[in-house]
């Protein structure tokens, strides 16, 4: 992540190296195995957006947009901001 933070999938070994478990790296696969989740990403680049733009901005139904979103959390990619319905990377 920018800020220097690491995402919670990832585990670091006593040699500074990243080891995830073969279930961290299949969801990490799927997050970005779905273009339409890849393009959430990148209307997210920017910064935290909320799910009524991100709905009008990827065209998406509002049950399809829900799942990508909690893919992309499962992931650990996406967090809800303390706003409901507040999303960020």
């Amino acid at each position: 992540m920018p800020d220097g933070t690491t995402h919670a999938w990832l585990k670091a070994t006593g040699s500074g190296t990243i080891d995830p478990s073969d279930d961290q790296i299949a969801r990490l696969a799927g997050a970005f195995a779905n273009e339409q989740r890849v393009g959430l990403m990148r209307s997210l680049e920017a910064g935290h957006s909320t799910f009524t733009a991100l709905k009008a901005e990827t065209e998406m139904t509002a049950g399809r947009l829900q799942h990508h979103l909690k893919e992309l959390a499962l992931a650990g990619f996406l967090r809800t901001t303390r706003q409901r319905n507040h999303y960020e990377m």
